[in-house]
């Protein structure tokens, strides 16, 4: 991982308290740049790695609340292909919320 790191110049390593270790990159430039990178190799994720880089450049064009929710479902659609089970929210309750407040 310290390598990955070194090789990659982003993101931080952390020793979880089950003694798991995790190689972890924020922030929606550093993502991308690593994304783009990796799709070339990945197997495992690459539909996954697909749908983040359009997250990511779809991001940049919201100017309406519907284009807003496209991102928000499509944010609710890596979840169906990962084992996330904390989330606690999705597209609908975005939806709700917006519908809720006065615009």
């Amino acid at each position: 991982m310290i390598y990955l790191k070194k090789l990659l110049h982003y993101g931080t390593i952390r020793i979880r308290d089950d003694g798991i270790s995790e190689y972890v990159i924020t922030g929606a430039n550093a993502v991308e740049t690593v994304l783009r990178s990796l799709l070339p190799f990945l197997k495992l994720k690459r539909k996954s790695a697909k749908i983040i880089l359009k997250i990511i450049q779809d991001k940049k064009k919201v100017d309406s609340k519907e284009e807003f929710i496209k991102v928000c479902k499509l944010v609710d659609s890596i979840q169906s292909l990962t084992y996330s089970k904390l989330c606690e929210n999705s597209a609908q309750s975005v939806i709700n919320v917006l519908d809720d407040s006065p615009e």
